[in-house]
């Protein structure tokens, strides 16, 4: 259900660090794979005694998603996207799906006592067509997420124009152009 969005120059890698190891983008038709994906599906069921052939209706795969935020995909979220997605991560995620520790042995002396880096973490942006639409409606979609109260809790630090809202170390946001930048980590969405 992939449907290809149309022909796109990337815009990514100018909100990507220099220092980004690997990275996908594309363009992605979002409300034509939602549209294929939301049709509700057919159940047959059978059995091995003379009853006729039964079809169930099923609801589409969205409806508890939609519940469960509070919103409506198709009109609320959809218009908001555009169709360049991209997705960051170091190269040693894809080995083991998880960053190594680096060994103390390997470490130069001189750089024990310093605080050690942070390696980069896995990331996503989205494009957007309407950023101060989706800045109004993303705090709803978090506490909606089972985190009531969750807007509470958020921590915005402002740098330039772009602010970064995180929510501890489970989930951090920025709006950076015309992009939706989010990661678990508040040190790779900051960029």
């Amino acid at each position: 259900n992939l449907i290809p969005g149309p022909a796109i120059v990337p815009e990514s890698p100018s909100i990507l660090p220099a220092d980004t190891e690997l990275f996908l983008t594309l363009s992605l038709d979002l409300p034509q794979i939602y549209a294929a994906m939301s049709k509700p599906q057919r159940i047959v069921e059978a059995t091995n005694r003379a009853i006729p052939v039964k079809d169930i209706e099923m609801e589409g795969p969205f409806a508890e998603i939609e519940k469960g935020l509070k919103i409506k995909l198709k009109e609320d979220l959809l218009p908001l996207l555009g169709s360049e997605i991209v997705v960051s991560m170091p190269v040693n995620f894809l080995e083991d799906g998880r960053l190594p520790k680096p060994n103390p042995q390997s470490i130069p002396a001189e750089e024990k006592d310093q605080k050690p880096k942070s390696e980069p973490s896995f990331l996503i942006a989205l494009s957007l067509k309407d950023k101060e639409a989706m800045r109004a409606l993303l705090p709803r979609i978090v506490d909606s997420l089972g985190f009531k109260g969750a807007s509470a809790l958020a921590q915005t630090e402002q740098s330039g124009d772009t602010a970064l809202v995180s929510y501890g170390n489970m989930l951090s946001y920025a709006f950076i152009q015309n992009f939706l930048v989010f990661s678990a980590d508040p040190a790779t969405t900051k960029l």
